[in-house]
C-alpha cells in the first residue's frame, strides 16, 4: 500500500506532466554523449554542455580509444565555452582512457545491465569529477539502472514545498544525499502501479521510465519557475536551452 510520500510524489508528478509534457528523450544522445555531457554540464549551462559534446562529435572524439590519445589542452579548445574546461577535459581524457586502458570496453559495455548497479557505480566514483549526483545520473539516463537522481534542483524546490513532513526544510540538501535518495526510491518504487495511468517509454524497464521522468518534471520546475533567486510560480517560465525538447 503506498505510503502518503508516495501519494504526495504521484501528485506533484501528475501537476507538473499535466504543465511540461513528456518526451523519452529529456536527456537526449547516445550513452557515450549522455556520460561526456553529464560530466560537461556540472556547474555549466546545458547550452555550452551541448555544443561541446557536437564539437567532440564532429572530430570523431566520442570513441574511447580516440579520445583517449588526444592531449588535454587539444580537448580543452573543442569543449570551450563549458565551465572549467582545463579540468572537464583532463577528466574525460582520463575516463577515455580508463574504458580503452583498464576496461578495454565501450560505454554501453561498461554500464551493462548484466552487471550489478552498485559495482558499476562504485567504479565510477572512483573516476575524477564523478560525484554522487553525476554517477546516478550516468547510471540512470546513459544506461537503465535504476538509481533515482537527488540534485540541487530537487532541494530547492522540496525545501519550498514543503509538502514531505518527514524532512524539514532545511535538511533538502545535497549533504543528505544518500537519505533524500532512499526516501524518494522507496516512495516511488512502492507506488509504480499509480503510475501506469501514463504512457511511458517502452524501451525501458517501468521503474527506470518513471525515476528518469519524476527527476526530469523537477529540474523543469526548477529551471523555468521555481529559480533560485526569483519565483516564477505564476509567471511565464524562463526560456529553455537550445533545442531544448518541451
Amino acid at each position: 500500500m503506498p505510503t502518503p510520500i508516495a501519494h504526495t510524489l504521484h501528485e506533484i508528478y501528475g501537476r507538473l506532466r499535466a504543465h511540461f509534457g513528456y518526451t523519452p528523450a529529456w536527456w537526449p544522445g547516445d550513452p557515450t554523449e549522455i556520460v561526456l555531457s553529464a560530466i560537461l554540464v556540472q556547474q555549466c549551462g546545458w547550452t555550452q554542455a551541448w555544443r561541446a559534446v557536437a564539437r567532440l562529435r564532429e572530430q570523431g572524439l566520442l570513441v574511447p580509444d580516440r579520445l583517449a590519445q588526444q592531449a588535454p589542452q587539444d580537448v580543452e579548445k573543442l569543449i570551450q565555452p563549458v565551465a572549467f574546461a582545463p579540468t572537464k577535459a583532463r577528466r574525460i581524457v582520463v575516463l577515455a582512457s580508463y574504458l580503452t586502458g583498464v576496461r578495454q570496453e565501450s560505454v554501453e559495455e561498461w554500464l551493462n545491465l548484466r552487471r550489478p548497479t552498485d559495482e558499476v557505480r562504485r567504479e565510477l566514483l572512483s573516476l575524477p569529477g564523478i560525484g554522487k549526483e553525476t554517477a546516478d545520473s550516468i547510471l540512470l539516463y546513459a544506461s537503465s539502472h535504476p538509481r533515482f537522481v537527488v540534485d540541487a534542483y530537487t532541494c530547492r524546490v522540496f525545501a519550498r514545498l514543503n509538502v514531505l513532513q518527514e524532512v524539514p526544510p532545511e535538511a533538502w540538501t545535497t549533504r543528505n544525499y544518500n537519505r533524500l535518495q532512499a526516501l524518494f526510491e522507496q516512495a516511488l518504487t512502492e507506488s509504480l502501479s499509480l503510475y501506469r495511468q501514463w504512457t511511458f517509454d517502452a524501451t525501458v524497464p517501468h521503474r527506470v521510465a518513471v525515476y528518469r521522468d519524476v527527476h526530469a518534471q523537477i529540474v523543469e520546475l526548477a529551471k523555468h519557475h521555481c529559480l533560485s533567486r526569483r519565483r516564477r510560480c505564476t509567471e511565464q517560465g524562463a526560456r529553455g536551452w537550445d533545442d531544448y525538447p518541451f
